[in-house]
Parts: C-alpha cells; structure tokens; sequence
C-alpha cells in the first residue's frame, strides 16, 4: 500500500481500524426484536459511511471475529476489514457491512455524555457500545467504538482516545444523554450521516481566520530567502487579493480571488499547484470550492498536476491530493479556455522517471478522465 502525506498508509489503515484497547473482552449485546441494525453481506451500497475517506475510498463499518470468539466491530476499507485486539491489528475480507435501517444522526459528544439514542454496537460487562468517530492528529475523521465516554480509535499503530468525538444516533430532534455515571440531560442530535468532509456548500462558507495557526504546512515556504515551516492560515495570508486591497484578511472568504498572474485564482489552487496536501486539506475543511472556475478557466484540479512540488513531496502525497479533491466536487473533466482537460494536459507517455506525474495521470484516469 503507499503512503498518505507524512504518514504511512499503514498508519491510514491503522486509523481507520477500531481499538478498544481495555483488555475486557466485547461480547454481542442481545437481540432487539427493534433494532435498526443490519449486517448486509459485502460492501452495502448504503452501508453507513464511518469517516473521512482515504485515497478516495470511504470508510464504513464491518465486523470480525476476534481471538476470544466474538464478533467485534471494525472498520471496513477498500473491501477489507480492520480491527484490533490486544494491542494488535487485524485484517481480513470484509464479509459483511453496517446498514441502519432509521433515520440516523451523528451527535456530537460533551463531557462523555451519550445520547440514549446511540446507537448499541455491543455490551461489554453490561456497558454499551456505540458507534463513534474522532478525528486524529492529521485531522482525517476516522471510524473507532465509544465505551464509558471515551471513542477510542487506532492511528499510526497506536491506541488513541479521543475525549471529542461524535457518536452514531436513530431518530433525531432531542434525546436525553446518559454519563458514564448514569447522569442525564438534554441533547440535540441533527448532524446528518454523510462522507466528510462535506462538498463545499456557498452558504457554509467559512473565512481565512476559521484556519488553524497550530497547524503547519506540509512543505516549507520560501519567504526572504529561506525555507521556513509555517502555519496553514499564515501561508494562506501570505497571498494578496486579486482587487489589489492587499493581502488576504482573517475576515475574507476563502475563495477569495488572489494576485496569481492574471488568473484570480484561489489559495486552493495554489496550494494544489504547489503540492501542499496539508493545505488542500484544510481548505477543503473550509469548504474551499475544489471546483473553482478562474478567469483562464483553469480549476484546482488543473493546478495539481505536479510540476512545482518540493523534493520531499512522494507519489502517494499526489494521489492523495488528486482524490481529494475529485472527491470533493472538482470536475475530472473540466476544460481550460484552451480547450484542455487535466489530462489532457499531462503528457501521453510520461518518464518513467517522473513518478509525480505518473500517480496524477493513474488518479485521473480512474475517475474517469479524457483528453
């Protein structure tokens, strides 16, 4: 398998896994003559989506069984299910896949407070478990289990727990929310079960300030003659507005037209010009239009093709960022004022020794792109 920006895809695939780490066994809670829940054979069209999606491919739910002969719920992945036990990881041919039949809702959790319509996936010494999702430290949302106010999900080989996190809920409006103790009070579950990050969407627009200055780019910026690591939102300000106001403002929409050429571009172009996939990733987060038209014609997805990327940047790191992207409304076969495709941009027969542009043609060509 190949790697994923700065981290493996070992680490993807671990993230994507669910962890219980507490050295109890999980068994299967009793059936419930009303429970929504279906296991359906395969990869279910509408099988319940877990998390972000990696290298283009969502996560959804599945189930395995474990060393101590129960079945234990996992994360599904490009038709393979991941789960852990005992500290360690576990894969297999996912043979069967979450459905919920209701109307299910993510809530967001507070102080491992639970709504009492989360969804039970197992009891566990009489404790139920839910079906939760938290991001890890690359900011990929990913599937894992809730036991006792904690989600714990597995990422870079190691366990994490996660103290926010969302938890799978039926029905929706306001449900009371159970502690660990057995506190209660009232929630309200309305956030709806889609693949995140969601397409971008002009009334949920954030601004420039919404980006985070704790987090770095994942290549250097050349400013004053040396290459320094700098935040996301500070590489974003860096670019001047194309109305010639001056440099992009924390209060600016984040597809604000900027001072490339005469392009307008945004910042997610360049940010997919330049290859920098922690950018990308954040900009989509921001509801960055990934299909952004600017006065060439030329959208973020022509922008990717790999010809200013630093020397650390890897094949994988362009696919990712090339699916990213697809995956969140770019058009593969968008056309440029000079009647160009992305593809039909990049060369018929590239270097072998160019693998850069060898992984953006192969990301294109299986969405379906043409010249």
């Amino acid at each position: 398998m190949m790697r994923t920006s700065k981290y493996s895809l070992a680490t993807l695939i671990a993230g994507v896994s669910l962890c219980v780490g507490t050295g109890v066994a999980m068994g299967q809670s009793a059936a419930q003559p009303a429970s929504p829940i279906v296991w359906a054979k395969g990869v279910a069209a509408n099988a319940v989506v877990g998390g972000d999606p990696v290298q283009g491919k969502a996560q959804h739910f599945c189930r395995m069984k474990m060393p101590d002969g129960l079945l234990h719920p996992a994360m599904e992945w490009n038709g393979a299910c991941y789960g852990t036990f005992g500290g360690k990881m576990a894969k297999q041919h996912a043979a069967e896949t979450l459905v919920v039949n209701a109307q299910t809702a993510w809530a967001p959790v507070t102080g491992g407070k639970v709504p009492t319509n989360a969804l039970v996936a197992f009891q566990v010494g009489g404790v139920p478990m839910h079906f939760c999702r938290a991001a890890s430290p690359d900011k990929i949302v990913r599937a894992g289990k809730e036991w006792k106010g904690t989600c714990y999900v597995a990422f870079d080989n190691k366990e994490l727990k996660a103290a926010q996190y969302s938890v799978l809920t039926v029905g929706g409006g306001s449900a009371a929310t159970t502690s660990p103790q057995g506190a209660t009070q009232a929630t309200t579950a309305t956030t709806p079960v889609t693949t995140l990050p969601a397409p971008p969407a002009p009334a949920q627009k954030r601004t420039v300030g919404w980006l985070p200055t704790t987090e770095n780019t994942s290549i250097p910026a050349y400013i004053n003659g040396k290459n320094v690591t700098i935040s996301v939102r500070d590489w974003v300000k860096s670019w001047s507005k194309a109305d010639g106001t001056g440099a992009l403002k924390d209060t600016d929409n984040i597809d604000t037209p900027i001072a490339w050429k005469d392009s307008g571009a945004t910042v997610l172009g360049m940010a997919a010009k330049f290859c920098d996939l922690q950018v990308v990733r954040w900009l989509i987060r921001d509801n960055a239009d990934a299909q952004f038209v600017d006065s060439w014609k030329v959208t973020p997805l022509h922008y990717a093709k790999p010809m200013n990327c630093t020397a650390q940047t890897t094949a994988d790191d362009i696919t990712t960022l090339t699916n990213y992207l697809l995956d969140n409304g770019a058009d593969v076969n968008a056309v440029d004022k000079w009647g160009k495709t992305p593809l039909a941009n990049t060369p018929i027969k590239p270097s072998p020794r160019d693998p850069l542009m060898i992984a953006y043609i192969n990301a294109l060509l299986a969405k379906g792109a043409t010249r």
